[in-house]
This record gives C-alpha cells, structure tokens and sequence, in this order.
C-alpha cells in the first residue's frame, strides 16, 4: 500500500525492497527535477522511480515544485452598426490596461480574437481601457478580480456605437401632422422642428384647399 509523509518528513522502509517514489501534485505547480539530497546516489530521476535500500542504509531525495504564472487573454471587439462616425474606430484603436502584479505587458493595443495574452503573478488584477466617447463599453468574463497561480483567464471587452449613437427616428406625415419612419442624418437634426414643419406643410396644404373651394364658389 501506498505511505503519505510529509516534506522533512523521515520514513522508514524494509531493506532489499523496491519502494516508488511519487507526490500527489498540487494545482499550479509544475514537476521541476527530483534529486539525491545527499552524496548517495540513490533516488530516481523520475516521479514514480523506484528506490532500493540495502541494511542500514539512509538516504534523502529532494522534489522540486515550481508555480506556474497564471496568464490573462485580454480580447477586443469593436461593432460598428449605429449611425456611426466618419471613420468607425477598430480593436487596435483602443488601449487595454492591465494593473496587477509584475504584469507583462500593462498595456497593449487592442486585439481581436484570440486576443493577447499577458502574464501576470498571482493576486488581485484590472482590466480597463482608454475608451472612446463614441463607443459604449462592456467587460465579459474574467476582468478583474483574483487570479491564483496556474489559472488562465479571459476577459472580453465589448465596444458598441449603436449603444451610444444610437438610430433616432421620426415619423412620416399622417393625419395629426407628425413625422413618421424617417432616420434622421448623423448630423443630428431636431424632430421638434421637423414635426412643426410637417404641421406647417399640412396647415398650408389645407388652407389652399380651402381658399380653391371659395374661389370656385364665389365664381
């Protein structure tokens, strides 16, 4: 069966008999080297080597662990379908900002999928960006927070114009004089004005209208 001891820990075993040596890994640390502790080259090279002691022999083996830096993929998309400006801005546009310990790269232009991947230690991280007031933001996934040693995060930000810009509408002329179905242009425009003209324009038509039947009455 299988004996579980502790680092430092001392352990005795039956002599001129085969024993492996093995550990039960720890999430976030890499196998590094197994080594003899002292001049006696006894110990396997390996996880799971074997180890055979002779009478009254003692020997020490040394495992090393190494923690794997955790990484963070910072992914940008950028959707232009509002109205838009002149020239609809790309992922490399914006500027990805990233605060945590000894991070690689604190900032990097946006990219889009797969996004870059920065490494940073363990502990408490933040992604932010140098927007555009242009362009809503949204941060999907794992953007802040904590990250722990071997962990691989993502986090996807999101810019829209459509949320900001937005598609304001009026309406076509109908009976009450408003303005229906129209979009208005980029420039911006104010539908208070465009319906007052619409009622004008439909105030006219009528007294026109009026004024022709009079005449052809009065002839």
């Amino acid at each position: 069966g299988e004996t579980s001891v502790d680092s430092g820990q001392t352990l005795e075993v039956n002599a001129n008999i085969p024993y492996a040596l093995d550990e039960d890994g720890l999430f976030g640390y890499a196998f590094v080297s197994l080594t003899n502790g002292d001049e006696v080259e006894e110990c396997p090279e390996e996880l799971g080597g074997m180890v055979t002691l002779g009478p009254g022999e003692n020997i020490t083996c040394v495992i090393t662990n190494d923690d794997i830096q955790p990484t963070l993929t910072v992914v940008k998309t950028v959707v232009n379908d509002g109205l838009g400006a002149d020239n609809p801005l790309s992922s490399n546009d914006f500027t990805m900002n990233v605060s945590g310990l000894n991070v690689s790269i604190p900032s990097v232009p946006g990219s889009d999928a797969p996004g870059v991947t920065i490494t940073l230690d363990a502990g408490e991280f933040n992604v932010t960006e140098d927007g555009s007031p242009l362009y809503s933001t949204t941060f999907v996934g794992d953007c802040e927070g904590e990250i722990l040693v071997g962990e691989e995060k993502t986090c996807l930000v999101i810019n829209d114009d459509g949320d900001v810009l937005g598609e304001e509408t009026v309406n076509d002329p109908d009976e009450e004089g408003e303005v229906l179905g129209v979009v208005l242009p980029e420039t911006g425009s104010d539908p208070f004005r465009l319906t007052l003209a619409a009622s004008a324009l439909m105030i006219g038509i009528i007294l026109r209208r009026k004024s022709t039947r009079l005449a052809k009455q009065k002839a």
